[in-house]
């Protein structure tokens, strides 16, 4: 696991842009999970906001991934757990940290 991973930038040439998520998962050298934090509460999907999507879609395609995690703070008992599909070989799941334990 690798925490702020700079190894790509949303321009390549020339470099522009790094982009830096949170958490990069990798097994035997390849990324296979990208995970981002966030410190908003959320209740309904139309409470993520969708510069937080886009910044997903581009971990996604800029490291060659399928499985992608938002991690939200975890606000009361049942918090819905919601899933995006960007494309057939891409997907989003939103997660909940529980701060409090």
């Amino acid at each position: 696991i690798k925490l702020q991973d700079k190894r790509h930038h949303l321009i390549e040439k020339p470099q522009k842009f790094a982009l830096k998520p949170d958490i990069v998962m990798n097994k035997d050298d390849k990324v296979i999970r990208i995970a981002d934090t966030k410190w908003k509460i959320i209740h309904e999907d139309k409470d993520i906001n969708q510069a937080d999507l886009y910044q997903m879609y581009a971990y996604g395609k800029k490291y060659n991934i399928n499985q992608l995690y938002l991690i939200y703070p975890k606000d009361g008992e049942n918090q819905t757990k919601f899933k995006f599909k960007y494309d057939d070989n891409l997907r989003l799941k939103v997660c909940y940290f529980d701060l409090e334990r």
